[in-house]
């Protein structure tokens, strides 16, 4: 079996400068891994799709708002029969605790039906003689999603206390939110937005002496 094999002599044979070059080239390509291969065969591919997703953009029936808080990414969704927002924690954040913050103004004629308070949420309905109810809901921000029912219906935003509140009414429901660096914040009811409104302002005032 060994005469077989050619001899030394034999091997010494000098290849060309093109042949060397091709295997040059098929010896670093087998030194890559089955996934570095797979990424780079990838990576050609990711372009072209990059491209086509960015045309798929401008034409997509779905806005998207995103801006960052303290501690969390927040995107907002807006799609034709709902309305979705999101937060990402940008970092672990495990040692904080809700501090409750509730409206000083009441309408008249409420008062708290059941109230609700951990380390996470503070919740409270309000009722009044003729069983309309006033929901309101603090909660310390984490990983989730919100969606609210806005079909049909454009959500309006006003800035008080410097903050930017999110407004709507649908199907005769009246809702608020907002959130801060910390917080997300709604009132969900069937009175009047005016009075809803008076309540998101208490809470706004209330948070801002808080904080200072």
């Amino acid at each position: 079996m060994l005469d077989s094999f050619p001899k030394e002599e034999e091997l010494s044979h000098k290849f060309s400068k093109a042949f060397e070059k091709k295997m040059n080239k098929l010896i670093k390509g087998e030194k890559r891994t089955p996934f570095m291969r797979s990424v780079i065969v990838y990576g050609k591919r990711a372009a072209a799709i990059v491209l086509i997703v960015l045309s798929i953009t401008f034409v997509t029936t779905m806005s998207v708002e995103a801006y960052r808080v303290k501690f969390f990414e927040v995107i907002t969704k807006v799609w034709e029969e709902f309305t979705s927002i999101t937060f990402k924690s940008e970092e672990e954040v495990i040692d904080r605790k809700l501090v409750a913050i509730n409206p000083e103004y009441i309408p008249e004629g409420f008062s708290i039906l059941e109230e609700t308070l951990s380390d996470y949420v503070n919740k409270i309905i309000y009722v009044n003689m003729i069983d309309e109810e006033i929901i309101y809901e603090q909660r310390l921000i984490s990983d989730g999603e919100i969606i609210f029912d806005t079909e049909g219906i454009e959500i309006k935003t006003m800035d008080i206390e410097n903050e930017t509140i999110s407004f709507f009414t649908n199907k005769g429901v009246s809702q608020i939110y907002w959130n801060d660096d910390l917080y997300m914040y709604r009132f969900s009811s069937t009175i009047d937005m005016e009075e809803i409104i008076k309540m998101t302002k208490s809470i706004l005032k209330n948070n801002k002496n808080i904080l200072n």
